[in-house]
């Protein structure tokens, strides 16, 4: 059973600061590209610290490891990133950490090699230069099942993963978008604008649209919980 990890705060600012040099001078800096639907692996070995930096912006909302007793998690009081040191366990396990944008998913695997990293940064996926950031291709998303009012409805909705894309009709009223969350409860959605597309940092299950009375509510078409939704 899955046990979430108190994400609690303790000084290892420092760290990062002087890992941003490391990175540039040491070949156990290891950079992880995320992927919605992978799994990121990082070895580990017992008794070693790997201080993991996440994209800028982000900040640390939950951790949970599948074997809590195996590995000690900090976390940096400014929530930017986490250091991980293997406590015991021979066996691959899994952990979550989860962020105000998004979820990511790592495979822990124990090795008695000494080369394993101490710095792991993550990044995201770059968009291709030819492909308008804010124009992603309508094949490539996930749909959704749109219900409610006609005059709200918006022209399309998809997500690639990590972001949510939504458009209406030109005159089209634009009405306040929110997210249902698992209590059931609706919170605004923070997204912005982009070459006539608005754009959400990141993906929800469910959508709710509405002006006054009116509303249209937005399901993710898969099986399964969304990667980065709550």
């Amino acid at each position: 059973m899955k046990v979430a990890v108190l994400a609690f705060l303790v000084a290892i600012t420092p760290m990062m600061a002087r890992a941003q040099t490391a990175m540039q001078v040491d070949p156990r800096m290891q950079i992880v590209q995320f992927a919605p639907d992978r799994p990121m692996t990082l070895r580990t070995m017992l008794g070693g610290d790997i201080l993991i930096m996440l994209p800028s912006g982000e900040h640390i909302q939950k951790i949970t490891l599948d074997r809590p007793g195996d590995y000690q998690v900090r976390v940096a009081n400014t929530a930017d990133g986490l250091s991980l040191r293997q406590l015991r366990g021979l066996s691959q396990t899994g952990m979550e950490v989860e962020t105000d944008l998004r979820r990511y998913d790592f495979t822990l695997a124990p090795t008695f090699e000494t080369d394993v990293p101490y710095l792991v940064r993550i990044e995201l996926p770059r968009l291709a230069p030819s492909v308008s950031p804010g124009t992603p291709k309508s094949g490539d998303l996930t749909a959704y099942k749109v219900s409610g009012s006609k005059a709200l409805r918006p022209q399309t909705i998809g997500d690639d993963g990590l972001r949510t894309y939504i458009t209406w009709d030109e005159g089209q009223l634009i009405p306040a978008v929110f997210a249902i969350d698992s209590l059931g409860k609706e919170e605004m959605v923070d997204g912005y604008m982009r070459d006539d597309i608005f754009t959400v940092d990141r993906v929800y299950p469910k959508l709710v649209f509405r002006i006054d009375r009116s509303a249209v509510f937005a399901i993710r078409q898969v099986k399964g919980s969304p990667r980065h939704g709550n």
